[in-house]
């Protein structure tokens, strides 16, 4: 397993002037934050595509990889709405970031399945048939579908939202696991047991119970121990990636080590779990 550091570490700033210091900390492994009304729209351009190709190179200058992609995020357009012209413009941004990690040369895609929760199960239905047309484009460029569990009182955060919409997708389309809302729903163990031989991506980040804060591992309230536990019983093959927020007392070079020093300290913990099975 690899670390790997999201730049929603640094959503704030261009990311292209930062690449540099990904490679100083020795982490290879990016995910790629494309918009959101709240970060600054320079972050990472990914529909100009002269902007993708000195991006790229400097991706090759530093030994980096752009592993994963975060389809945008609008408070208003998302892939559920039942408004046609947001839910096109939500698809047509999903589309273009599909594009720009394909020209990366990354291989997953992280979507958001919907919105907050008004008519949950007529926005599960459009969310599924959104879904479809993503996965057909992301099959025609060999890109991952995965789907991220939600905030409570969205599309997405229940077991059985992420069962059904997955239901409707190939067997290749997966869940991407954020932790932090896994813990605030109460079900992150549960999706764990119910969903692991689905989950092929991760967003580590740790919480309190008050609010959705991505953290640093124990920085909040997640039982990391019992973390590691389930994610050696299902086998997870992927980037350890984790989405730390970008704060005026959190610099993305103290983010950086601190995912470093972390990641350390909880493979070493799964090492040894591994090690003990193997003896009994």
């Amino acid at each position: 397993m690899e670390l790997g550091v999201a730049s929603f570490a640094c959503y704030k700033q261009e990311l292209v002037n930062l690449l540099p210091l990904f490679a100083q900390f020795d982490v290879r492994y990016m995910e790629l934050w494309t918009f959101s009304s709240f970060a600054n729209p320079l972050h990472f351009e990914y529909k100009d595509e002269e902007y993708l190709e000195n991006f790229l190179a400097l991706l090759l200058k530093y030994n980096l990889r752009a592993s994963s992609i975060h389809a945008p995020i609008d408070s208003e357009a998302d892939i559920s709405s039942p408004d046609p012209a947001l839910r096109e413009q939500a698809i047509e941004e999903t589309i273009k970031s599909i594009d720009a990690l394909a020209k990366l040369g990354g291989r997953i895609l992280v979507v958001h399945p919907g919105g907050k929760s008004v008519d949950r199960e007529k926005q599960l239905r459009i969310a599924s048939r959104s879904l479809q047309i993503v996965e057909s484009y992301c099959q025609r460029l060999n890109i991952r579908l995965t789907l991220e569990n939600m905030l409570p009182g969205y599309v997405g955060s229940k077991v059985e939202d992420l069962e059904y919409l997955l239901s409707s997708l190939s067997p290749r389309a997966a869940i991407c696991l954020d932790t932090g809302h896994g813990f605030l729903n109460g079900n992150l163990f549960e999706l764990m047991r119910t969903l692991g031989g689905r989950i092929c991506h991760l967003h580590i980040q740790d919480t309190h119970a008050s609010s959705d804060e991505h953290l640093l591992p124990f920085q909040g309230e997640i039982d990391w121990e019992e973390f590691m536990i389930k994610l050696t019983q299902i086998h997870y093959k992927g980037i350890f990636m984790t989405e730390i927020r970008e704060a005026k007392n959190n610099s993305l070079e103290a983010i950086l080590a601190g995912a470093r020093c972390t990641f350390e300290k909880l493979t070493s913990f799964s090492a040894r779990l591994s090690g003990k099975k193997f003896q009994e």
